[in-house]
């Protein structure tokens, strides 16, 4: 009984140990994306029009990320800021998100040690865990959805919360319906009962109406329609897998040891896990991924570690050494640890990759929370990095009827100014030689 209270408290301790390290990662690395920015001073600049405020409600309740822009021009509104607050708000979403899953998804101390470490070393978690997209609220909603789904009670209560917690993971961002999708239909199937099914419908009706009243706008606007569509470029997708494997192994190793360790769990919960990240892994690949190194994998390297989390033989001292080096190991070749952010980072960014690129790299010298100091203005820059040339303006030649009044530009002819000055040497050097054969005797 004591040994039970003393590992309980152990692992709580443990637990907020990581949730500190986390945080304190966090805060070196916290940054705000460009178009996330701009996104922000529209936000602000709302609020004092009324005709842009009721354009920008419309944007915001049916762009591609309503409740993310809901809750973010929310916060913006209260405190009139478009810096500290939307850094400060997805710090602590994504702080409680990693708290669920070391608290209450870990169920032993090695998973818990192993979860901890992975998070901290991987780039594409920590880099989108703030910069101004709407991840931190994904991670929130994706950990409060594991939880319920891995909770051994299959309550009619627990359905309806999993199809609410899905539906509102698609209003924040829609591809998440990949991962869900499948952890409902095989919650539902486990229960076979009318009951769960309409308990399931009644939960998705928040996305439902959301998705009747957005084709009834993009029917009435076709530039909405046409953002809508969706690209396919594979080959994009491959260089993208590609680039996000030589810049941030770890992130693409955990996904493959998640789907590897649903079938060492031998459970039909974990598979239908598994069969989630594949869909949605497949879709990202299919869609050619995002101009921002990782960020389509950060939500599934959250979903895999969940999973691996879950193996039991991970206890064992071996499996668990094994598995600490080998995190450490990815981590070791990851071309921007978290954990290494310091003032010089993002001074000399990589060249972007078939137009991918770390983009907290080529940022985070203008707009991070690391490089603000007291009396500083955010965004400090947001045109160039440093040790980057200006560019050269452009010679302008004055009009024609001024060329005769000013010097002759470099590089040009010499136009009438210069044909007088020449016919006045000529003129004086004749005058000397005519004086010189004078002078002979």
């Amino acid at each position: 009984m004591v040994a039970a209270v003393v590992n309980a408290t152990t692992t709580r301790a443990l637990a907020a140990l990581g949730v500190a390290v986390f945080a304190v990662v966090l805060a070196r690395t916290a940054w705000i994306e460009r178009d996330a920015y701009r996104a922000f001073h529209a936000m602000q600049q709302s609020a004092t029009d009324a005709q842009a405020e009721s354009r920008a409600l419309e944007d915001t309740a049916f762009g591609a990320h309503p409740l993310w822009n809901l809750m973010i021009g929310g916060v913006i509104r209260v405190t009139g800021e478009i810096f500290f607050s939307p850094i400060a708000a997805a710090m602590l979403l994504s702080i409680a998100a990693v708290a669920i899953l070391l608290f209450l998804l870990a169920p032993n101390t090695a998973a818990l040690i192993l979860a901890a470490f992975a998070l901290v070393c991987s780039s594409a978690f920590v880099d989108f865990a703030t910069s101004g997209l709407p991840y931190p609220l994904v991670y929130l909603f994706l950990a409060l959805f594991l939880w319920v789904y891995f909770k051994d009670t299959t309550t009619p209560e627990r359905t309806l919360g999993l199809a609410l917690l899905a539906a509102m993971l698609a209003l924040v961002q829609l591809d998440t319906l990949f991962i869900t999708v499948p952890a409902l239909l095989w919650t539902l199937y486990a229960q076979r009962s009318w009951q769960a099914a309409m308990l399931a419908i009644a939960g998705m009706l928040p996305l439902l109406l959301w998705l009747a009243l957005y084709l009834a706008l993009a029917q009435s606007n076709p530039a909405q329609e046409d953002a809508a569509v969706l690209v396919f470029d594979p080959a994009q997708g491959f260089w993208y897998a590609v680039y996000t494997l030589r810049r941030d192994p770890i992130t693409l190793g955990v996904l493959a040891a998640g789907c590897a360790a649903a079938f060492v769990l031998r459970d039909g919960r974990g598979r239908a896990l598994s069969a989630g990240i594949l869909c949605a892994l497949l879709f990202v690949l299919l869609t050619g991924g995002s101009a921002m190194a990782g960020s389509r994998f950060a939500p599934l390297f959250l979903v895999a570690l969940a999973l691996i989390t879950r193996v039991p033989w991970l206890q064992r001292p071996p499996a668990f050494g094994a598995a600490l080096i080998a995190i450490g190991l990815l981590g070791y070749f990851n071309a921007n640890p978290p954990l290494a952010s310091a003032t010089i980072f993002g001074e000399n960014p990589a060249k972007p990759d078939h137009g991918i690129r770390d983009e907290r790299e080529h940022t985070f010298q203008f707009r991070s929370l690391y490089q603000w100091r007291r009396g500083a203005i955010m965004p400090l820059n947001n045109t160039a990095p440093k040790n980057t040339p200006p560019p050269r303006k452009p010679k302008v030649l004055p009009p024609p009827d001024q060329i005769e009044k000013q010097a002759p530009l470099k590089g040009l002819p010499k136009l009438k100014s210069g044909l007088k000055q020449e016919g006045k040497k000529s003129k004086s050097n004749r005058t000397k030689r005519k004086r010189n054969r004078r002078a002979q005797p």
